[in-house]
């Protein structure tokens, strides 16, 4: 029995790299993924170029989302403090330490907008 024919206990001999089972065998020591000519073509690069860029075009889409739905939200927070804060103001008796927290926080929410709005588009002078 030849060697081939004793790691699948078969008398027939296997042909062509392919195991019993009729898959192609793993490459080893000295055998190349590449396609024949030597180099690694595309067909054997891991991820190909066009899915790795979808991908990342992906991403930053996914992340601008992201950033579009937070500063959506932080408006609606600041002119929900606005309405609060106009409101206090007018019934006089209002605290004033409670209306400079408010309009601290008023504050604070818009220079957040501000810079997720510059994280969207990019200063052009960059």
């Amino acid at each position: 029995m030849r060697d081939d024919q004793l790691e699948t206990g078969s008398s027939e001999p296997l042909h062509n790299g392919s195991s019993a089972t009729g898959l192609a065998a793993a490459p080893t020591a000295g055998m190349s993924l590449a396609d024949g000519d030597g180099d690694v073509g595309e067909a054997d690069h891991p991820i190909p170029v066009e899915r790795a860029a979808s991908n990342e075009a992906a991403a930053a889409d996914s992340e601008s989302a992201l950033i579009v739905r937070r500063v959506t939200e932080l408006q609606c927070e600041h002119a929900a403090l606005d309405t609060l804060i106009a409101k206090l103001i007018a019934l006089r008796g209002a605290n004033d330490f409670e209306l400079r927290r408010l309009k601290k926080r008023k504050l604070k929410v818009k220079d957040t907008i501000m810079l997720l709005q510059l994280q969207l588009e990019p200063d052009a002078r960059a």
